[in-house]
């Protein structure tokens, strides 16, 4: 990303003002993503821990919103896993 960066900022490279106007635009929203990706990442530590030191009562079942389970392999196909 900071080699992208460079050359998108670089007048040496004599890039089409509209491609650097676009670059910079794409450069932000990815930055953007990345910083709510590691916080969504971090969140999902603290809640996996809470929920290990801190289970929810026994008579309170947890509805996840995706049912994730790993399919037999068929023979001479790899494992899949299913989402729904």
């Amino acid at each position: 990303m900071k080699v992208l960066s460079q050359a998108v900022e670089n007048e040496a490279t004599s890039l089409p003002l509209l491609v650097v106007e676009l670059a910079r635009g794409y450069l932000e929203q990815i930055d953007h993503l990345s910083e709510r990706i590691d916080a969504l990442e971090t969140m999902v530590v603290y809640e996996g821990r809470a929920r290990n030191n801190n289970p929810p009562p026994a008579n309170r079942a947890l509805s996840p919103r995706f049912v994730i389970e790993r399919a037999e392999p068929r023979q001479g196909s790899s494992s899949t896993i299913n989402v729904r």
